[in-house]
């Protein structure tokens, strides 16, 4: 008996701890925008905000259910062999996707340069003929 009353209360410390940490993140999510947008420009805090949006975003959409499958399948096998597998192959698939991610961030960041340059330029030519 004394083995299920130690694993309730070390449940209830984790279950405080995740609401400590859920309130938290909360917390700081409500008050980021409100320091943010009295800190940044307009245009500043419209590429944070838009930033924000697409991680958001792929935040709930790339990770494809796999939560929801591992703690479905993972408690149900019995062979460690096997979960060793399911873990490394998500780790390996999530890494792979990770550098794919990583390398069309550094193409568009590129590119986006790349614009930035040219519409300086002609910004900087239209200008002077305006002046003369």
């Amino acid at each position: 008996m004394s083995g299920t009353g130690s694993k309730k209360s070390s449940m209830t410390a984790l279950v405080v701890w995740l609401m400590f940490a859920k309130s938290l993140a909360f917390i700081v999510s409500l008050a980021l925008p409100l320091l943010l947008v009295r800190k940044l420009s307009q245009a500043e805090f419209g590429s944070y905000k838009q930033a924000f949006l697409v991680i958001g975003t792929a935040v709930a959409i790339l990770p494809f259910g796999f939560g929801t499958s591992a703690f479905y399948f993972l408690p149900r096998e019995d062979n460690p062999k096997t979960k060793n597998q399911i873990i490394f192959f998500a780790i390996f698939l999530s890494f792979i996707f990770l550098s794919f991610m990583h390398q069309n961030f550094t193409k568009t960041r590129n590119l986006n340069s790349d614009f930035q340059k040219i519409q300086i330029r002609s910004f900087r030519k239209t200008n002077c003929k305006k002046m003369i």
